[in-house]
């Protein structure tokens, strides 16, 4: 009967360190493309403007 559970708990915890590390890998595979997407915006807001009103403004991109 112990057999059974080692087992078991051994096939829990496979499973659950599969589904770990399917969420690490996508989280990594997902930072390169927010930070391309947020590489115009970092490019754009740069502290060196001259008019105040500018760098309080939000840029919001266009669709597509």
């Amino acid at each position: 009967m112990n057999y059974l559970d080692d087992r078991t708990n051994i096939i829990v915890m496979l499973i659950v360190i599969g589904i770990l590390s399917a969420a690490v890998i996508a989280m990594l595979l997902s930072v390169s493309s927010v930070l391309k997407s947020n590489a115009a915006n970092l490019r754009g807001n740069n502290n060196n403007n001259t008019n105040d009103s500018s760098s309080s403004s939000v840029i919001i991109p266009p669709r597509g």
